[in-house]
């Protein structure tokens, strides 16, 4: 396989993840304004970490545990800024 085939399948799979992480984005704010109105906080730090425990047990191939784990903390993380505003 050449380099530019190879490039050419790296943007694929990146624009299924922005397109995947845009629709996981729209299911945080939900829950955010779903909270905002139960008068639950924002940020569950139970809930947080059961996400990550999840996240480590379906890392599998190439990408270690933690590293899977560190970039769904690291998303999650960007989006509560936006539902404190809610």
């Amino acid at each position: 396989m050449e380099l530019d085939d190879l490039r050419t399948q790296i943007d694929k799979v990146d624009n299924q993840l922005h397109d995947l992480l845009m629709e996981r984005a729209e299911i945080v704010l939900e829950i955010g304004k779903y909270k905002a109105k139960s008068t639950q906080p924002i940020f569950s730090p139970r809930s947080a970490n059961e996400n990550l425990a999840q996240a480590d047990c379906q890392a599998s191939g190439k990408l270690s545990k933690g590293s899977f784990a560190a970039f769904v903390d690291g998303n999650d993380g960007g989006f509560y800024p936006y539902a404190r505003r809610l």
